[in-house]
């Protein structure tokens, strides 16, 4: 199990590195990340916050 997890951040890592360094796409992530990650942050510590099994009401 450990080991298909590793494979899986590894091969995410490799597409991941790949594509910020693709011209067109570092034009896009230089533009609008800044602008975009603190909403995407908050977004999904919302979602986690909210969807959790041990909620307290």
């Amino acid at each position: 199990m450990a080991a298909s997890i590793l494979i899986a951040a590894g091969a995410l890592t490799f597409v991941a590195q790949k594509a910020v360094s693709h011209p067109s796409m570092k034009a896009f992530l230089q533009r609008y990340a800044p602008k975009a990650l603190p909403f995407l942050l908050i977004a999904v510590g919302l979602y986690i916050l909210l969807n959790t099994s041990t909620d307290i009401t």
